[in-house]
């Protein structure tokens, strides 16, 4: 699943976008928005993003501008402008960005569409495991069986001026002086490799980490347990922005678990400790993390922070759990502003990996349980009140009037304003201005 984020000044185009993206779950995007330049920004500091769909003039910062910010922080982003201008220069410096296209807001919605659908296409060549496998067969084959004995030792109190020569080989540029981060991956599923398979696996998982994270990070990667994996992280630079450090690698390690999910078919529970270590002082760390692995991820696809300031939250005992607790969450805040993204954050779950388990769990997707929660709500209080339309739509979650008369239309086959005057005629009962109900 590919999360992403639209952008336009003007309400109406924004309401519309989203509701043709959100109605398309045969894409599976995770739809986030935003009215600005400055708002984009925003939800940038807070999400990994794959695709932004904007318009390319806006107030402030244009959308050229909001793709070479976007670029910085998530090189892998693809880019498509939608803009109502025909000005060659801008459509010049757009076809001159890389992963870029451009569209005018005049095309068809299906048009629109159908070039979402080959950016994905783009993303899923990108990512695909075939192309890591060529890095993959040019690597030491005894690679990971060093890698591991390195990890052992580092967990078990090793020499650290014998480690840190070790390592300064393995990988010249990770200088084992300066402080690092810890991330601890542990591989669940069926479809784990066989013995025979398991070095080529883990070659794999390092060219998928370095692909991701290595524009940001330099890194080690090995084995330290039975399919428990050690991730050491330095940035690349002396004095970084500790919580956009964060940010990126917790995105970056969703994106490891979006393609072992898709493509490799095995989950990765990470563990990520967003706190600086000595090379002495990694054993420690490593058994806070394991510890987390074994009583808050389960052998799932989860996701967890710690070290970074946030809370911390119960433990989910096992993926069962984590649906209820999901559906609990939408039918009592209904109401609120609910995300994919936001719902997985709150049961430690790659937000793929929900979305998946919540269909699987209850044979419907979460955005379709969302809706039909939102929608029962929506008809009750067009029955038992008379409130207006746009007032029933916010007390649902809907934050656009337009867009709740779509989705209600694609609910129940009919506008609002007609399904209540048609409950209505049929009972004979209609509200006060209380709430209360009298016969007619």
């Amino acid at each position: 699943m590919y999360r992403m984020l639209i952008v336009d000044d003007e309400p109406d185009v924004l309401e519309a976008l989203q509701a043709v993206f959100t109605a398309r779950e045969d894409l599976e995007l995770d739809i986030l928005t935003a009215s600005s330049a400055p708002e984009a920004l925003a939800v940038l500091d807070r999400e990994r993003l794959d695709i932004l769909l904007s318009d390319i003039c806006m107030p402030g910062m244009d959308g050229l501008e909001l793709q070479r910010r976007v670029r910085a922080n998530w090189p892998g982003c693809r880019t498509i402008f939608l803009s109502g201008y025909t000005e060659f220069s801008y459509i010049y410096q757009a076809e001159q960005l890389e992963a870029v296209s451009y569209l005018l807001k005049t095309e068809s919605r299906q048009r629109i569409v159908d070039t979402v659908r080959r950016t994905i296409a783009q993303l899923d060549e990108a990512n695909r495991v075939s192309r890591l496998e060529q890095l993959a067969d040019r690597a030491q084959v005894d690679r990971p069986y060093i890698l591991r004995s390195l990890m052992e030792a580092l967990i078990q109190d090793g020499r650290p001026e014998a480690l840190a020569r070790l390592i300064r080989k393995l990988q010249p540029d990770f200088d084992p002086d300066r402080p690092l981060q810890l991330a601890l991956g542990r591989i669940n599923g069926s479809e784990k490799p066989d013995h025979e398979q398991k070095a080529r696996f883990f070659l794999l998982l390092e060219e998928l980490a370095k692909h991701h994270l290595g524009s940001h990070f330099k890194l080690l990667v090995g084995e330290a347990e039975r399919w428990i994996i050690l991730f050491l992280l330095q940035s690349g630079i002396e004095e970084p922005d500790k919580n956009r450090q964060t940010r990126l690698m917790r995105g970056s390690f969703e994106a490891v678990q979006n393609i072992l999910l898709e493509q490799a078919g095995c989950c990765m529970a990470v563990a990520i400790d967003a706190a600086e270590h000595e090379l002495k002082a990694v054993r420690p760390a490593y058994e806070q993390l394991r510890s987390l692995l074994d009583t808050e991820l389960g052998y799932g696809a989860g996701i967890r922070l710690i070290g970074s300031g946030e809370p911390s939250a119960g433990i989910l005992a096992d993926e069962g759990q984590a649906v209820a607790m999901v559906r609990s969450i939408i039918e009592q805040q209904y109401d609120r502003p609910l995300s994919l993204t936001g719902l997985a954050e709150k049961v430690y779950l790659n937000p793929s990996y929900l979305s998946r388990l919540f269909r699987r769990e209850t044979g419907t997707t979460l955005i379709q349980y969302l809706n039909q929660i939102r929608m029962t709500h929506a008809c009750a209080l067009l029955v038992s009140s008379n409130m207006k339309i746009s007032d029933i739509a916010a007390q649902t979650g809907y934050e656009s009037p337009s867009y709740f008369n779509q989705a209600f239309r694609k609910h129940t086959g009919m506008s609002p304003m007609a399904y209540r005057q048609q409950k209505l005629e049929t009972t004979g009962d209609w509200p006060l201005d209380n709430g209360e109900k009298t016969v007619k």
